[in-house]
Order: structure tokens, then sequence, then C-alpha cells
């Protein structure tokens, strides 16, 4: 690049922190322009003319400024009565200027100037600094040594060690489980190896009526007349309704009175009562009822129905009964239907019974789960007529829950599978808790736990062959919960 006299060139660049001065001249001096650059290093210095003019009028007093030191959180709270007065004037609260997540980041000063406030701000804020990654770590020591913190790393990373007395806390109750009353230890005594579990056996506990409830508040917006008025609290469950709790009482004013109760949920409590008298115990109005135990608070605003509470505890919660249970009674068991349990059939029917098998009552509730194969023939009214099915139901033999299938063929073969839904009941199915095909633990009827096997298909009156020769059915026996 050429470059001639008068050219520009670029030689450096500097960050420079500049100070501007100015030199007092009298007010009559004649006009100077100039100004004096100096520069060092990264700072430079600027000097100019400044006209010292002539002093005004004074002007008027700045009014004290008086600290207030009422605890308000925010200037949203702050008062709205201060007046444009020398009493009122210059009052002025501090308040924190806070970020969006909290942090302090300033502080201002809201004044009051007469007629309103004005807000000065205490500087202003800097730059967000950087945020530390802290890693903690722990290291437990003996009870009789004081506990202290080790710091290292780096600021932007720094460590923090905690030595930590290792206080053991108070032992817990050890009640005896034999106590509880949803155990059972005494008609089965237990065994080595045992587990509780659930056969069926349940018990119905007391649900206690509420304590006294508590009288929160007295408001308006009821229809409660002035007068004395006592209240109770009842809870209640599936099985029924407890006695009510003892009565607050409270004398309420005006015409448009409320009142608002609380209490405490008793265990097992489902949802509550509450009633309302005008004597002591008289409780004669059903005020409102709670259908849920959680609620524990209401606000009576007046009306309700004429009731009482009842004169005797209703209110039941049943528990399963856990009683000792061998580890052998929860595995799944084998059974199978032989051929010898089953009975030829030939001749026209829409379901034609082929067989049945007792399973023996189990110590537990359980649920069969099916599979096998047998040979049927035949003919009937259905879109595949020459493929003939079997359905096996639980329970009897015509209107039993269905719990296998199995699907003819060309060829004869049915292969039975566990199958529930059925083309009237297509949504039916089996899960561990809905109470599905269960039967119960030591069941008394022998037709409840009985499976019955039928030549059956989807269509109308067919014409069945069925003979026995290597039929078979495998069932297992399946522990479950009988659910609701």
């Amino acid at each position: 690049m050429t470059v001639t006299v008068g050219d520009s060139v670029f030689l450096e660049q500097y960050l420079i922190n500049t100070r501007v001065y100015g030199v007092v001249v009298p007010a009559g001096s004649p006009p100077e322009f100039w100004a004096t650059y100096e520069i060092q290093s990264d700072q430079g210095t600027l000097t100019m003319a400044a006209v010292l003019g002539p002093q005004g009028p004074a002007g008027a007093d700045a009014f004290a400024m008086h600290l207030q030191t009422d605890p308000y959180d925010s200037p949203d709270e702050l008062p709205n009565t201060l007046t444009n007065t020398v009493a009122d004037i210059g009052k002025y609260w501090a308040f924190d200027d806070l970020d969006a997540s909290g942090n302090v980041i300033g502080s201002s000063l809201w004044v009051w100037y007469g007629t309103s406030y004005r807000r000065l701000m205490l500087g202003s804020p800097g730059p967000p600094g950087p945020v530390p990654i802290i890693t903690p770590s722990v290291s437990l020591i003996p009870p009789d040594q004081n506990s202290s913190v080790t710091v290292g790393g780096t600021p932007p990373y720094p460590d923090w060690h905690l030595f930590l007395p290792a206080v053991p806390g108070p032992t817990g109750p050890a009640p005896a489980m034999g106590l509880c009353p949803d155990v059972d230890l005494t008609t089965t005594a237990p065994s080595a190896g045992d587990l509780l579990g659930y056969t069926g056996r349940t018990s119905t506990i007391n649900v206690d009526p509420p304590a006294k409830p508590t009288l929160v508040t007295q408001g308006t917006g009821g229809t409660l007349p002035a007068g004395t008025y006592w209240w109770g609290v009842t809870a209640t469950t599936s099985l029924g309704e407890t006695i009510s709790s003892p009565e607050v009482s409270s004398t309420v004013t005006g015409t448009t009175s409320s009142a608002t109760l609380t209490w405490t949920r008793p265990p097992g409590a489902a949802g509550y009562k509450i009633y309302r008298g005008t004597a002591s115990g008289v409780l004669s109005t059903l005020v409102h009822t709670v259908t849920g135990g959680a609620t524990v608070t209401y606000t009576d605003t007046g009306g309700g129905a004429a009731a009482t509470p009842p004169g005797s505890n209703t209110a039941g919660v049943v528990y399963p009964i856990w009683v000792p249970v061998s580890v052998a009674q929860l595995v799944p068991g084998p059974y199978s239907m032989p051929e010898n349990a089953f009975t030829s059939f030939s001749g026209v029917s829409s379901s034609a019974p082929i067989g049945s098998f007792a399973i023996p009552p189990q110590p537990f509730p359980w649920t069969p789960v099916v599979w096998g194969h047998i040979g049927a023939f035949g003919i009937e009214l259905s879109a595949d007529p020459m493929m003939i099915g079997c359905e096996v139901l639980l329970g009897d033999a015509a209107s039993g829950q269905q719990i296998a299938r199995g699907f003819g063929n060309s060829l004869g073969e049915v292969n039975i599978m566990p199958h529930y839904s059925t083309p009237t009941t297509p949504s039916g199915a089996l899960t561990p808790t809905n109470g599905m095909a269960v039967v119960p633990a030591n069941h008394s009827s022998p037709a409840q736990g009985t499976i019955y096997v039928n030549l059956y298909n989807d269509g109308q009156v067919g014409l069945y062959q069925f003979n026995p020769t290597d039929a078979q059915i495998m069932v297992l026996i399946m522990p479950v919960n009988p659910g609701g």
C-alpha cells in the first residue's frame, strides 16, 4: 500500500479512561475555544475553559428525610393516608430490589413527596456474578467430636467437605406383631420360614368419632341469626356412621352470621356429617355431609335439614386379617384334568358338556389358569361350520365365568388357552385385583372351585361329536388378591 503525505494511517487501538476538567475563567473574559487532551497509557485528561457565571438566587430549602421502620414487605403495602404537610413529607421506607429468582440486586428508597411516592435508587445494579458449582461431601465422625467444614477447589468450582458427628437416634418402639388388630398368630401358630399372607379372612374395626371440633372463625355472609349454637361432627364409612363428637358452642351476633369449624380426622374415616343445635345435647339439624375423609373443615352459613346424630356407632372399616402362610402356599400349584374326567358326546346342541374337574379348597384366594387340548368334530350354523371348538367355565356349567377357550380347525384339533372376553362381553379382562374368576380361600361350595368344559362355537345349534381319547387339561392355581 502506497502512503502519501496527509493520509491517515491506523497505528494502534486503546480503550482509554478519560477525565474531563474545566478551567474557570471570569465571566467577562473573551470567548476562548481551546482544549487540551493528554494521554498516558490507558488514562486520558481533557481540559477546556469553563466560564464562571454570576451566582443565582437561593433555592427553596429541601425537606428533611425521615426513615420509617414499619415492617412492610413491598412498596405495594405503603400507606395511602399520608398528607401534603410537613408532618408527612419526607417520610421514606427502604426496600431491597430483587431479581426474578429472589436475589437482592440493589436497594431503593420510597419517599413521600406530599402527593405521591417517588422511588430513589441507591446505586445501580452491577452485572451478575458467576454462579459457583458446589460439590459437597460428608464424612461421619464420632459423636463426641465437633462438626467442621473444609473448603477446597476453586471459586467457580468449590468443594465443601462436611465432617458431621454420627449421633444415633433413640431406639423406637418394638410392638408385638401379634397384638396388631389385623394380624392373627393364634389360630395358626407360625412356623420357621412362614410369611404373613392374606387368605380371605377379614375383620371389621370400628371407627372412632372425631375429637371435639374447633371453632376457627365467626364471620358474615350466612343466614345464622343472633344466638348461641352447638355443633357436633360424626365420621362416616361405607358401613355406617359414628356417634357425635363432643360439642363446641359459640354465640353469634347479627342476622347474617356464619361459623367455620375444623376437626381432626379419625383413622378410617371416609367422610363426615356436621350437625347443629340450639341447646346443649340437642343436635337437631344436619348442616352438611362431607364425602372426603381428608376434608376436615366446613363453614356453616345456616340452613340444613332436620336430623340427629345416631345413638350408636355403626361406622367401621373392613381390614384383611394377615396370618402365617407357608411359602409353598404362595407358589402356583399345578393340577391336571385327566382323560377319564371327560365324557363322550354325540348329538345336536348349542353347548354340549363334555367334562368337569373340581379343584380342592386352597388356603388362599386363587384363580385357575387353563391350557389343554381335545379332539372335536361336527357341523354347526356358523361361518366356519366344520370347526367345532370348546369353552371352559368356572363355577357353573352354563353361567360360569369363561376362563379359557379353544377354537377348532378343519383337522378337529382344539387347543385350549386362557380366554376371558366373550362376544357379549368383549371388554372382559383379568387383572390381579379386579376379582374376576377368583375362588375364595377354603371354599365350602365344591362348585366354586370346579371347572366345566363344553363343546361350543359362536354360531347356533350344531351337530357335535366328541371322544375323550387323548383329551387333557392343565390347571395352574394362581394366588391372587380378591380385590373389592
